[in-house]
């Protein structure tokens, strides 16, 4: 849209930087859902019983060929094409909805309790094994009002910063550019990307807003330092996080491949990098890009090489 209206040179040099970002996008948010599935169904996950061993096996290669896992069943759809893409969004969009709202009632109906220390947690676990979780007070709402950043248990005995808060949160919300990668499948483009992404900025914007409310009103800041997946325990149906958590990043990943791939589609066919990228061209399908689609592919299971969730969210947040 930015080539047609300003010329390839400014399209060209955003959507390159645009292209990385998906690329990275979607490498974090696999990373993401690997971490949910054994932080739930790996040695001492949380919906196991207690002293089990797991269904998965922890380590950085076990870790890495999850991710491809995911990532080639990501392949799958987008290779299948934009209806098997659109079709698969909407089931994910109602579950993850669902698991929202019964985020929302826990908030409101719990009281209360102790939360236990993760077994992954080495800072502070010998010190405290359960930590408070207030329900709604307006105590700890006044205490989370004000910056209070310290050590978590994944910073590795260094106080967590703006930056890496902000490459967290922001990787949070960058699915409302879906649709405008799409821009290409869509109709009436003129009409449904302005429509769909300010009506997806105002979903997302009321449920962050809910969320961060009603997480600082009830739940303590060495809480939220200490277990990230205290929502497991507070909710009143503890799988329902498990299963937006990785709903959720799946549809994440699911539509930065696809989004990646259009805009490597755009790149090729403005001739953007002249005839490096002619392959792309060559290689579309019932106008599916499938050269696109494998590129992307590739690149991403580099970026899963990198591991670390953190520093992939540090990356995507400066592209």
């Amino acid at each position: 849209m930015i080539s047609r209206t300003l010329g390839p040179e400014f399209g060209g040099a955003i959507g390159s930087l645009f292209f990385l970002a998906n690329v990275v996008g979607c490498g974090l948010a696999i990373t993401g859902c690997v971490e949910g599935l054994l932080q739930n169904l790996g040695p001492g996950g949380y919906l196991l019983p207690e002293g089990s061993l797991g269904y998965l096996e922890d380590g950085r290669w076990y870790r890495f060929a999850y991710c491809t896992l995911i990532n080639t069943l990501i392949l799958i759809v987008v290779l299948i094409g934009a209806a098997m893409f659109a079709k698969t969004s909407a089931s994910i969009l109602g579950i993850v909805v669902i698991c929202l709202i019964s985020t929302y009632i826990s908030f409101i109906v719990q009281g209360p309790k102790q939360v236990s220390i993760p077994p992954e947690n080495d800072l502070n676990r010998t010190i405290f094994p359960y930590l408070n979780y207030t329900g709604i007070s307006k105590e700890t709402f006044m205490e989370n009002l004000h910056p209070n950043y310290g050590e978590d248990y994944t910073s590795g005995n260094s106080p967590v910063n703006f930056a890496i808060v902000f490459g967290v949160l922001f990787s949070g919300v960058t699915g409302i550019m879906a649709g405008a990668n799409m821009s290409g499948e869509l109709k009436n483009p003129s009409k449904s990307i302005p429509a769909g992404t300010l009506s997806a900025v105002l979903f997302t914007f009321i449920c962050y807003m809910g969320l961060c409310v009603l997480m600082a009103a009830t739940s303590p800041s060495l809480l939220l330092r200490n277990n990230f997946l205290f929502l497991m325990p507070i909710n009143i149906i503890p799988a329902f996080v498990a299963i937006g958590i990785l709903t959720a990043t799946f549809s994440t990943a699911l539509s930065n491949l696809i989004g990646s791939s259009r805009v490597l589609e755009a790149l090729a066919k403005d001739q953007v990098f002249g005839s490096f990228l002619n392959f792309v061209v060559r290689g579309t399908w019932n106008n599916n890009p499938i050269a696109a689609v494998l590129a992307s592919w590739i690149l991403v299971e580099a970026i899963l090489l990198i591991g670390s969730l953190n520093t992939i969210a540090q990356i995507n947040s400066v592209l």
